[in-house]
């Protein structure tokens, strides 16, 4: 409760400074925190994912997140942890499905890979492909799969920490 307090006052000053870039920064964090405690049963699945949205939303409405692509990772992470839960509801952000920029388009990824190549790190880089890998094994062909994980693996050849910072993250099982 108390880091719950803690991100809504967050959230509230920086709206009042109309600081959006770190507004948006704070929704992440709130819903990545949400995301990490969900087992505690303070929140649902369909709650989390509505701050992952709003985390998505303010990239595209109030043009913030230039310099990083957290919210395509984030929000692709959770709706591929509990896409039946999610997809079990029915509701689905008009807007982020129009645009593509849902995760249950392809397109999704490869812009998010995209924006990666000219503002991130190896490994915000190496979690969206891992993201795409995951997205690819359900439903793209073994072909698009095996691209990836050629892709995957030259990161990893091209960044040597890589490796072991994304086994730190809980990456270990996608590598």
């Amino acid at each position: 409760h108390s880091a719950m307090r803690h991100f809504e006052a967050a959230i509230y000053w920086s709206l009042s400074f109309k600081d959006y870039e770190r507004t948006q920064a704070m929704v992440g964090n709130l819903a990545f925190y949400l995301h990490k405690t969900s087992h505690l049963g303070y929140t649902d699945v369909h709650k989390i994912y509505d701050w992952y949205v709003l985390f998505m939303d303010y990239a595209i409405h109030l043009d913030v997140g230039r310099n990083t692509a957290w919210e395509y990772i984030f929000l692709a992470q959770f709706w591929l942890d509990h896409e039946q839960e999610i997809n079990a509801k029915q509701w689905q952000n008009r807007l982020l499905l129009e645009r593509e920029l849902h995760p249950r388009h392809e397109n999704f990824y490869l812009r998010a890979i995209d924006k990666l190549k000219n503002c991130a790190d190896a490994r915000q880089v190496g979690i969206a492909w891992i993201n795409y890998k995951r997205y690819a094994q359900k439903y793209l062909g073994q072909h698009k799969v095996v691209e990836i994980k050629n892709t995957i693996a030259f990161l990893l050849k091209t960044h040597p920490l890589l490796k072991r910072q994304l086994k730190e993250d809980g990456y270990a099982a996608y590598l």
